[in-house]
């Protein structure tokens, strides 16, 4: 069974996980540049939890890459990209 999640309580954890994905937009700037779209029920500001649970929240989001990705195969863009979200998630929760 599942439950709707207040504002006060997801917003924190919207913020901390666009953060995130801020850092890695400011590592990979000098190659490739891209733009992130929260979707699905996150977007409509529909956020659920397992009733019961400190699972966490389901936030899902499109990155739209712009910028250099046409000078990289998918695996360098991959490889760049979680290099990029392992710096970025050191030191957080």
């Amino acid at each position: 069974m599942f439950e709707y999640v207040s504002k006060t309580k997801y917003s924190p954890v919207r913020s901390e996980l666009e953060d995130i994905i801020k850092n890695v937009q400011d590592e990979l700037r000098g190659e490739i540049t891209f733009r992130f779209d929260l979707i699905g029920s996150g977007s409509k500001k529909l956020i659920t939890q397992e009733k019961g649970s400190n699972k966490g929240f389901d936030f899902d989001y499109n990155l739209v890459l712009q910028q250099g990705a046409f000078d990289f195969t998918a695996k360098e863009i991959r490889d760049k990209f979680m290099e990029a979200f392992n710096k970025a998630l050191k030191g957080t929760k």
